[in-house]
């Protein structure tokens, strides 16, 4: 699923109440898994995912 995933769109609706509910380390750790890692910088609602390690 995450491969075909269009992960702007998905990150347009990621909202404060959301990211209550999501871990977004987790789903940075997922997208990298699935090979659509998230850039450095790269914002997902409020969260900005940090260099991957």
């Amino acid at each position: 699923m995450w491969q075909k995933a269009n992960i702007p769109c998905l990150c347009a609706g990621v909202t404060k109440e959301k990211e209550k509910i999501y871990c977004m380390e987790k789903v940075g750790y997922v997208a990298n898994f699935c090979k659509k890692p998230f850039p450095h910088g790269y914002k997902c609602g409020s969260y900005t995912f940090p260099p991957l390690a």
